[in-house]
């Protein structure tokens, strides 16, 4: 299946939209994220390390790290198996609760 993933260019953050191809096992998890408001991020960062995010308008929920090249995708993959709904719920209340104070 394919997944849209904003990019963020530098030097200004302007966005560039990439599809990029994931096995069809991982439609589960894609739909909880769009039911969830969340999307897939990613940026190329100074160092030459790509960052990925799952990202939610309130902030960066998960991250990972890689060297740019083929890993990428398997670090990509491994945010995805990693996502918790009840995780990301429990994160959201903490956030809420903190832009109230």
């Amino acid at each position: 299946m394919q997944i849209d993933i904003t990019q963020y260019m530098r030097p200004d953050g302007r966005t560039k939209m990439l599809q990029i191809e994931i096995p069809d096992e991982y439609e589960a998890v894609i739909n909880k994220l769009k039911e969830l408001d969340l999307r897939i991020t990613c940026e190329l960062l100074s160092s030459g390390l790509v960052a990925q995010y799952i990202t939610h308008e309130e902030g960066d929920y998960a991250i990972e790290l890689d060297m740019f090249g083929e890993g990428v995708n398997i670090k990509l993959l491994k945010m995805l198996d990693d996502f918790d709904e009840q995780s990301f719920k429990s994160w959201l209340k903490i956030i809420n609760k903190e832009g109230e104070e």
